[in-house]
């Protein structure tokens, strides 16, 4: 037997499918190819199967359900908190247990609304002039 026959599937039922099309719609020459077909080949170097627990843990942390990545770390990916509004006294907090990729959108948002910053999106990521307006 070979090593690759002892390492692990792709587990793409254990990530979050809408991720998964965001994420396969922003790589390079996917042609016609479907969400799993184009990161399997872009990211996986097109293997199918043939990953060790390490790589699984990661693809898991960047495109997992929350449930997978709860599971995975035991605590939330992230947290953030703004200064207190002196209005009310209170701290604004944030938390969230999705995904690399979808915890950085709602970081930048919560960011935006308490930094007094335009709300950016995740699209404008790919924008490398140095702005997101």
């Amino acid at each position: 037997m070979t090593e690759l026959q002892n390492e692990d599937p792709i587990p793409w039922e254990r990530f979050d499918t809408t991720t998964l099309n965001w994420f396969a719609q922003r790589l390079p020459d996917t042609g016609n190819q479907t969400a799993r077909a184009a990161i399997s080949e872009q990211l996986f170097f097109g293997r199918t199967a043939g990953l060790g627990q390490e790589e699984i843990d990661q693809a898991v942390l960047l495109f997992g359900t929350e449930a997978e990545v709860r599971g995975l770390l035991g605590r939330e990916i992230c947290e953030l908190r703004a200064a207190s509004d002196t209005k009310t006294g209170r701290d604004a907090r944030f938390s969230s247990c999705k995904n690399i990729l979808n915890s950085l959108v709602d970081c930048m948002a919560f960011l935006a609304h308490h930094g007094g910053l335009e709300a950016g999106e995740a699209d404008d990521l790919s924008n490398v002039d140095g702005s997101v307006r």
